[in-house]
């Protein structure tokens, strides 16, 4: 199949499901692990949408984006907080593990 259509007003690319960064990012972030976390994390390249980041239909993508990023970049920092609270207990660091683990957290526990 051709992947650039010409239809009015111009022109279209197709692209099959999962081919978009964005999609795999998303995917990836829906499912939470850590290492699923790092892998969204390095899909990321710059500011998204950065050619037309001044134009008024980007914005709300944009911000979404961003959003999104943020996100996964929290959840990340939360895992590995709470990795490193079980390491500190396995050490026998309790006192340590149990002031980290009463920090406030931004996101529930995992289920």
């Amino acid at each position: 199949a051709d992947r650039i259509v010409t239809r009015p007003p111009g022109y279209a690319l197709r692209i099959d499901p999962g081919e978009l960064d964005l999609e795999r990012f998303e995917a990836l972030l829906a499912d939470g692990g850590p290492e699923r976390l790092r892998e969204a994390l390095a899909l990321w390249r710059g500011t998204p949408l950065a050619d037309v980041a001044y134009e008024p239909f980007a914005q709300t993508e944009i911000s979404r984006l961003e959003e999104l990023r943020l996100t996964a970049v929290e959840q990340r920092i939360e895992v590995d907080l709470e990795n490193a609270v079980g390491v500190a207990r396995e050490l026998g660091m309790a006192p340590l593990a149990e002031r980290a683990s009463s920090l406030p957290s931004a996101y529930p526990s995992p289920a």
